[in-house]
């Protein structure tokens, strides 16, 4: 129990981050990928959203993750581009 606690936490902290660098996107468009301001907010909340039910674990958190996961790859974006 206690490692997946750890691992919620680690990923918490992704999402924290996540949160965090679209949140500077916003202020610096040139920081991110080309997507429009409202993708970058979108994103502020849902990963914010994801990062505090990691930790707290309200019900339905693991269907809500995995539509999102689904969301994802079915309209991926390069995380990379040369």
């Amino acid at each position: 129990m206690a490692a997946s606690r750890t691992l919620d936490a680690l990923l918490a902290t992704a999402f924290a981050g996540a949160a965090a660098f679209h949140a500077a996107a916003l202020l610096w468009p040139d920081l991110g990928e080309p997507a429009p301001p409202w993708s970058h907010a979108l994103f502020v909340g849902i990963n914010l959203a994801l990062a505090r039910g990691l930790l707290r674990r309200p019900r339905g958190l693991t269907l809500l993750f995995a539509l999102f996961t689904l969301e994802r790859k079915c309209h991926p974006q390069p995380v990379l581009t040369a």
